[in-house]
């Protein structure tokens, strides 16, 4: 009587499970005897020799009398194909640490097939009005921004980027304006975006300028090791829409404020994104999210924060003083609070900033004589003219709201800053500004200090 190995036994395939794996993992297999057994039956029987197509060896066998297979595994070599794919993955992840070294907070890789959801989203937004005052951001632009690679058919690849950026206080703390200047110059605030200092010198920049120089540095770069390399970046214009690029890369989750959220800085990030020729392999896309955590939702004062991730632009303190032109609803200047330029409030209530966003900035001086600054004296801001508002602004952020949108938002400001003090100021404006639109602000503001002021005489 044969007698079967029990150990050997142990060691042979027991079920098509195993079977299954041996097939996914590519692993080749021989027997004691030298044969290479098939995986499924073939003509020759369970085990097959691809010399004698007997299957017959000596050794060992099982109870039912066919040979006992001892497996041996050893590694398939491996094609041409797959050392590229293992090459491009090694660029990837070098392309991706040297976007931190340079500075960026967060980097990931997408693949460029069209962004639907997020298309479906955006057209539900300009349908429904909540980007009203936006006229460019129409239906075709949404349909372009979200197949970036159809105008680009070279493109395989989607370089995510995040640039930090410093908030003007440390999120969850709270906000202390500093005091006036002198009597009747109450301090504003500017959204921390708009005060990026350059590394060197320290600066104020234009966003748009260091981004465009981070992105193409790296786009050199990588460059130097694919020779052929095609690339085309987009910085906060174009036709690319920056967070559903960033969230299919990874790099971060949409807030309920409907910003990007990363790991290292928060959602005080900026947003750029690099088309590649060269093919490489996606980085998976972030599972965390904000959970049951809603705080930004009641920060924001003119509930422009219409449902988790959903923003209606027409109630938010940002849009309306950056890119909403002409005056502002008069119902909705009391919440704006002194707002010279953007707002940051639903980002310092978010309490993943509290705990990972960069170092807040140094509240510095109230004058904007070398540029934007977190707080800055609103009657100065009043009364720049156009020829001082280029010199300070002109390659800044706030250079998008042009002189009267930075006069008539200083003139809301000293309105709800309620210092009367202000007064002969918000005269002047009323009296003199060549807009019609700052006059108009103007008057509003100085009728609501006069409101203010009533009770307490009273």
């Amino acid at each position: 009587m044969r007698r079967t190995s029990p150990a050997v036994n142990r060691l042979r395939p027991s079920s098509s499970t195993a079977l299954a794996w041996m097939r996914s993992s590519r692993i080749q297999l021989t027997t004691t005897c030298g044969l290479t057994p098939s995986i499924g039956p073939t003509s020759a029987g369970p085990y097959s020799s691809p010399s004698t197509g007997s299957g017959r060896c000596s050794g060992f066998t099982n109870g039912d009398g066919t040979p006992a297979a001892v497996w041996r595994f050893r590694p398939r070599v491996r094609s041409a194909q797959d050392a590229q794919a293992v090459d491009h993955t090694v660029l990837r992840d070098e392309l991706l640490a040297e976007a931190l070294r340079r500075g960026f907070a967060a980097a990931g890789v997408s693949g460029v097939r069209p962004f639907v959801r997020a298309r479906e989203r955006a057209l539900r937004a300009v349908r429904e009005g909540r980007l009203e005052g936006m006229p460019w951001y129409d239906e075709h632009r949404v349909r372009g921004i979200t197949d970036p690679a159809g105008p680009n058919p070279w493109a395989h690849s989607l370089l995510a980027l995040a640039w930090p950026v410093a908030p003007a206080v440390a999120p969850g703390d709270e906000v202390r304006t500093p005091p006036p200047t002198a009597p009747g110059r109450p301090r504003g605030r500017i959204a921390s975006y708009a005060c990026l200092r350059d590394g060197e010198d320290g600066a104020v920049v234009d966003y748009h300028d260091a981004l465009t120089a981070a992105c193409d540095g790296l786009g050199e770069w990588l460059r130097a090791r694919v020779p052929d390399l095609r690339w085309k970046r987009f910085v906060d214009h174009g036709w690319a829409m920056d967070r559903a690029v960033a969230e299919r890369a990874g790099i971060g989750f949409a807030g309920k404020h409907a910003g990007l959220i990363t790991t290292r800085a928060g959602s005080y990030v900026l947003l750029a994104e690099m088309l590649l020729s060269v093919r490489l392999p996606p980085t998976p896309p972030s599972r965390r999210s904000c959970g049951r955590c809603t705080a930004c939702l009641p920060a924001c004062p003119t509930g422009a924060i219409v449902e988790p991730g959903v923003i209606d632009a027409r109630r938010c303190i940002s849009y309306l003083t950056v890119e909403h032109r002409g005056s502002i609803p008069i119902e909705l200047r009391p919440l704006m609070g002194t707002w010279a330029f953007g707002c940051d409030l639903c980002q310092e209530a978010c309490p993943i900033n509290a705990r990972v966003a960069p170092a807040p900035l140094d509240p510095g001086a109230a004058t904007t004589r070398s540029g934007p600054v977190p707080f800055p004296d609103l009657v100065e801001c009043l009364e720049v003219d156009e020829d001082e508002f280029r010199r300070r602004f002109r390659r800044t952020a706030v250079w998008r709201t042009g002189r009267a949108g930075l006069a008539r938002n200083a003139a809301i400001a000293l309105g709800n800053a309620g210092d009367p003090a202000a007064t002969p100021a918000l005269r002047r404006a009323r009296d003199g500004d060549a807009d019609p639109v700052v006059r108009e602000a103007a008057d509003w503001a100085l009728r609501r200090l006069e409101e203010t002021a009533a009770p307490s005489r009273g």
